[in-house]
């Protein structure tokens, strides 16, 4: 669920006629009312209330009880504790329903042990959702050039497909300044999309076997193979491109020593999973130099917590902390179930929960379980288990509502799946061939 930080605290008193609840000078002790709320939350999202009560002079609470008195969502409380004492707090989990620019009216009440109650009403306004749309990366046939991009409307809840004809193998894609850059293959290539997803320029020179793009302020990095008879061997001729975003052109490379994967952009600098080997290299976009940080085998995608730290996982089975201010490891979560090329990987909008796909025993077929990876406690569970092809995976960071795209294994156009944050599928919809990844715009 997606918490908001802080929680709702009210604390509630109330009157009771009788001689005990007065002061020394004979006044009744009045009730008093504090609300601490934010204004606003996100449709779907979670937020925790805490009601706090206390009685006058020497009665006790009965009871703190809570409902929704007009609007969407679901209010449920989730504890109790000063019952029949003098102060009690009560412990709500509400969840906005998914209608943007609404209000929800929720009501709290408090029982005395003389049957008399105090009430208060709290209005939480559900505001517009940032994302609006999903956009589905369908990697399409190798060699066929039958990539695609499908949008999914998060408000009307439906997909049209084929958006976007990429006529090439889909890799990856990003958003930077509100720009889609995608990275294709067969033929290779970076697509620079507007934000209709129109194409604005195909990049095509200076690349060779291109794989993922990080982008720092207006320069682009995109990952290449290189020549794919040297790509897996011990001496690649792999390499970053660097693309100046206004000129649109490739203006340099930076040389690698081993075959790259993922890509990320975090504090200036670009980190590259170095999946044909054991490092992250870190490249410094101030002079490119390049320094790297040793891993287990395999470092193939990255994400960033909410520590600002980043996760790195592998091929061979391990879950990699890294600081990057140290450029060093932290921990490592070894034992992991991965597909052992080309993992995938995403963190909900907690930055605390990363999901990745597990592997199959078939690696053309695609990946069958889900795991979810609880950074707190480190403890790795499953999240979908028997998921079929699945073959790509991303969060929602303002719901954290997970997609899985299945690609029933290239034989067919794919399938999108939607879950919430505690497993359960919400629905499912048609994608292009071999969904891969999602965006949210």
């Amino acid at each position: 669920m997606n918490f908001l930080k802080g929680s709702l605290l009210i604390f509630l008193t109330f009157p009771i006629i009788l001689g005990s609840c007065q002061d020394d000078e004979g006044n009744l002790d009045m009730p008093t009312l504090q609300v601490e709320s934010p204004e606003t939350i996100k449709p779907g999202a979670t937020i925790i209330i805490e009601v706090t009560a206390s009685a006058p002079k020497l009665l006790a609470i009965d009871g703190i009880t809570g409902g929704i008195a007009s609007g969407e969502g679901v209010l449920e409380k989730t504890g109790l504790s000063g019952e029949h004492t003098t102060v009690g707090s009560a412990i709500f989990e509400f969840t906005a329903g998914g209608t943007e620019n609404t209000s929800s009216i929720l009501e709290f009440e408090v029982l005395d042990e003389l049957g008399q109650t105090a009430a208060s009403e709290l209005d939480i306004q559900v505001t517009a959702l940032d994302y609006t749309q999903v956009v589905v990366l369908n990697e399409g046939n190798f060699f066929s050039a039958n990539g695609t991009l499908d949008v999914y409307d998060l408000r009307q809840q439906t997909a049209d497909n084929g958006v976007y004809q990429v006529n090439a193998t889909v890799q990856q894609a990003v958003i930077h300044q509100q720009k889609t850059y995608l990275v294709t293959n067969a033929p290779d290539a970076l697509d620079v999309l507007n934000n209709q997803l129109e194409l604005e320029i195909s990049i095509n020179q200076g690349l060779d076997n291109p794989i993922d793009f990080a982008a720092v302020d207006d320069i682009g990095y995109v990952s290449n193979w290189g020549d794919i008879n040297t790509a897996f061997s011990d001496d690649p001729d792999s390499f970053i491109a660097l693309i100046d975003l206004n000129t649109q052109e490739v203006t340099d490379s930076v040389l690698l020593g081993s075959r790259p994967q993922g890509l990320l952009a975090f504090d200036e600098k670009i980190f590259i999973a170095l999946e044909g080997g054991a490092a992250v290299a870190v490249l410094d976009t101030e002079d490119s130099s390049l320094e790297e940080i040793q891993v287990p085998a395999g470092p193939s995608e990255m994400v960033v917590d909410s520590f600002g730290m980043i996760w790195v996982i592998c091929t061979s089975g391990s879950l990699v902390e890294i600081d990057p201010v140290t450029m060093s490891v932290v921990s490592t979560i070894t034992g992991l179930t991965t597909g052992g090329f080309n993992e995938k990987m995403a963190i909900d909008g907690t930055g605390e929960v990363i999901y990745y796909l597990g592997g199959s025993n078939d690696s053309f077929t695609g990946l069958t379980t889900v795991y979810q990876v609880d950074l707190s406690t480190q403890e790795v569970s499953p999240f979908v288990e028997n998921g079929f092809a699945l073959y790509g995976i991303g969060v929602n960071s303002e719901t954290n509502e997970v997609y899985l795209g299945d690609s029933n294994a290239f034989q067919s156009t794919g399938t999108g799946f939607r879950y919430n944050a505690q497993g359960a599928k919400l629905d499912e919809f048609a994608t292009g061939i071999g969904p891969r990844g999602f965006l949210f715009k």
